[in-house]
């Protein structure tokens, strides 16, 4: 049950890179490279400024964009910290064995 809550988590976050990187492709006209690049960044909060939205809609993309990655990556770590230190990871894989 942890190992599925993780990786759901995963999922989406494989899925929100992926959408993010065919708007960006899209609405800015960036190469496949540089789309994800900037969704990850996004996503992971880095954001050095190298590569910014240049028109209103993937402005307002950006912002709803940004919540709910971020908001999703904080929840998987907090998961797989709560789970790690209750001990439930660890009782889960050795029950496995």
């Amino acid at each position: 049950m942890p190992r599925k809550v993780i990786m759901r988590g995963l999922a989406l976050v494989t899925l929100l890179l992926i959408m993010g990187t065919a708007f960006y492709s899209y609405a800015e006209n960036l190469s496949f490279v540089d789309a994800f690049y900037f969704s990850g960044a996004t996503l992971t909060t880095l954001g050095y400024g190298d590569i910014v939205p240049t028109n209103d809609a993937s402005k307002i993309f950006t912002v709803f964009y940004a919540l709910l990655g971020i908001g999703l990556i904080f929840y998987i770590f907090t998961e797989i910290f709560r789970l790690f230190f209750t001990g439930k990871l660890l009782k889960h894989e050795k029950k496995k064995s």
